[in-house]
């Protein structure tokens, strides 16, 4: 199961990596700079070899370690640029898998469970498969043994977001009796989120429509307001909705019944 692919991130380690090789780039950087100055003060009537040019002519300094004199025996300056060159490609790379690394997503926690059973059950030897302290990355959820998992663990392959519905009904009712395929439980839950969304503005009108007929006004909107509230429970628990559509779809539920009753 790909969403199964959970490891650490090492967090600590990748940014103490990335900052000991931006230390050293920093060190090159000053290394350079001072070279720089020493090389563009060299007096053109004292120097054959070109070292006041390094900062216009970039021939000259590329090509200043084949011209090496008595004055240069060691070209400093273009040595400290093709060193700051390679460095700076390994910290360009950490620097991207790090962020790459940071911004992944977090294991699901029904699928990080999966890993705690497997690896406490009979094909793993009832936990004594995996020995040493790496055994206990993901964790161990045992009735008397429990410890967290490492708290920078990461997915490669995340999970789809599912309404709350579709994870109950997955990882709870289902389970327990028999594995289903989570699209097949996904279809399911969508034709009963489907016909609920459907039904629940009729059965509004309908209630409001006898409240009208004996003309109670303060109850239909107590009315609305009950009916408003069961939509934003539902919402949240059957469907994947972010909170301006919460409010979104809410507003224009209380508008169609306040409309209905001032008919």
């Amino acid at each position: 199961m790909p969403e199964a692919s959970i490891f650490r991130r090492f967090t600590n380690l990748n940014i103490q990596n990335v900052l000991y090789m931006q230390a050293e780039l920093v060190r090159l950087e000053e290394e350079l700079h001072s070279y720089q100055v020493e090389d563009a003060g060299v007096d053109e009537s004292e120097s054959s070899d070109q070292r006041w040019t390094y900062a216009r002519n970039w021939y000259n300094l590329s090509t200043s370690a084949e011209k090496e004199t008595g004055v240069i025996k060691d070209p400093k300056q273009w040595c400290t640029v093709k060193e700051i060159r390679r460095k700076l490609r390994i910290y360009n790379e950490a620097l991207i898998q790090l962020m790459a690394i940071l911004s992944a997503s977090q294991p699901d926690k029904y699928d990080l469970r999966d890993i705690q059973d497997f690896i406490v059950s009979r094909d793993m030897k009832n936990g004594k498969a995996i020995h040493g302290t790496e055994a206990w990355i993901w964790g161990r959820n045992v009735k008397g043994d429990y410890k967290g998992p490492s708290a920078d663990l990461l997915t490669v392959v995340p999970r789809q977001d599912a309404d709350g519905l579709t994870r109950f009904v997955t990882y709870w009712a289902v389970k327990a009796i028999r594995p289903f395929k989570d699209k097949t439980v996904s279809r399911c839950t969508f034709v009963l989120t489907s016909a609920v969304a459907s039904m629940l503005p009729v059965m509004s009108m309908l209630a409001l429509q006898h409240v009208e007929g004996v003309q109670v006004r303060r109850l239909s909107l107590i009315l609305i307001a009950v009916f408003n509230f069961v939509l934003v429970i539902l919402l949240t628990a059957l469907a994947s909705v972010r909170r301006f559509e919460v409010f979104a779809v809410a507003s224009a539920f209380a508008a169609v019944n306040v409309v209905f009753i001032t008919k």
